[in-house]
């Protein structure tokens, strides 16, 4: 069984619009090999092209329409546009970037942002309807990344922020992520003082960090109503049976990803 996962309630209300969902730590149907959608990891690169297929063909997609980026932990945003649909689908060297945004209004064109920690979130707006996916570390946390993709939604598409659902997919959260002093003071300044409290906490000598929680309250920032921002609950650290964890696995391990696409009407 792909591992393939329907974790987003808030997207149920329009659900003739958009599917959400996300890949977590699997084995390919037959070979044994990792389940790995991302190209970037020194796995075979057949392998991971035969990961996205599989997740295409499970939704009746191409594979011609898989697009990603080459993330590099910013706030650049790639649009993809009917011109550049599935560019770098099978092959890392045309994957467009460095970007950790991606946005679109092109129907059936299914992102994807790779991530093993980092966090993950699914932005749309289903009147306009325009869609972004951000991938978010504690660099892009610290930058900002949420609130870029906001505004580029809303200055280049006509979406609206007060119309906005945002999910945030599993991640490592604050029961495993260590940082030093000087990450976790970033992330706190990521935000306004009447959200911090939330963001580190302190066992020790040692301090730890929600960045899911840091996102959250940067979506709120932007102008996004609470009651339409889902959180997943899952540290991915934690749940190393169901997903790929940089810190619980190591550098090399594979990678999940969070997909998205606009449905035709």
């Amino acid at each position: 069984m792909l591992p393939i996962y329907d974790l987003f309630s808030i997207f149920d209300s329009c659900s003739d619009v958009v599917e959400v969902g996300f890949t977590g730590k699997g084995l390919l149907p037959g070979s044994g090999e990792a389940f790995n959608p991302a190209l970037h990891t020194g796995q075979e690169l057949s392998e991971c092209v035969e990961a996205r297929r599989l997740l295409c063909d499970s939704l009746g997609l191409s594979i011609d329409c898989y697009s990603s980026v080459r993330q590099v932990h910013g706030v650049e945003a790639h649009i993809v546009t009917e011109k550049n649909i599935g560019a770098g689908s099978c092959s890392l060297d045309q994957t467009p970037g460095p970007a950790d945004i991606l946005i679109t209004d092109c129907r059936e064109v299914l992102l994807n942002i790779h991530v093993a920690d980092c966090v993950p979130l699914v932005i749309l707006d289903p009147q306009a309807p325009v869609l972004a996916l951000v991938h978010a570390g504690w660099r892009g946390t610290a930058a900002r990344a949420v609130q870029q993709a906001v505004d580029l939604m809303e200055s280049s598409f006509n979406a609206r922020r007060s119309r906005m659902l945002a999910a945030v997919g599993p991640s490592i959260r604050a029961c495993c992520y260590e940082v030093s002093d000087e990450v976790g003071l970033e992330i706190e300044q990521s935000v306004s003082p009447s959200f911090r409290e939330a963001l580190l906490v302190r066992r020790g000598k040692s301090v730890y960090a929600d960045l899911a929680a840091a996102n959250r309250a940067q979506l709120l920032e932007a102008g996004l109503d609470e009651e339409r921002i889902e959180i997943s609950a899952d540290c991915t650290c934690c749940r190393k049976d169901l997903y790929y964890s940089w810190r619980g696995d190591g550098p090399s391990t594979g990678r999940n990803s969070i997909f998205a696409y606009l449905k035709r009407s």
